[in-house]
């Protein structure tokens, strides 16, 4: 096995690990909003933490990229929507890398 073949299969679990984390992290941001501030979890039109509409993800995770959590008095939640925000770009990162590898790996052969 190349060593790019090995580095695409290192970064694609890292990926697949950051996805679960950010899976379980989104689910425990909406059902904490839902609780505790069910005023912020309305305006976003009542998400679900299962995402079971695409328009739900969507809409969360711009209220994550907006910082729009931070207005609310709760230092959990906005700790957690911080680690959030950073998992995501690390997922993208992580994404980008995978191809990247794939691809080159794929070239090499």
């Amino acid at each position: 096995m190349s060593t790019l073949a090995l580095a695409a299969i290192v970064a694609g679990s890292a990926l697949i690990l950051a996805v679960v984390l950010l899976s379980v992290g989104d689910y425990r941001f909406v059902a904490q909003l839902r609780r505790s501030h069910p005023a912020a979890w309305q305006s976003l039109g009542s998400p679900s933490p299962w995402f079971t509409k695409l328009n739900d993800l969507t809409t969360v995770n711009d209220y994550l990229a907006r910082r729009g959590y931070l207005v609310l008095p709760d230092p959990d939640l906005i700790k957690l929507g911080n680690h959030l925000r950073l998992l995501t770009h690390l997922v993208y990162w992580l994404a980008g890398i995978t191809l990247l590898l794939v691809g080159a790996a794929r070239l090499k052969r």
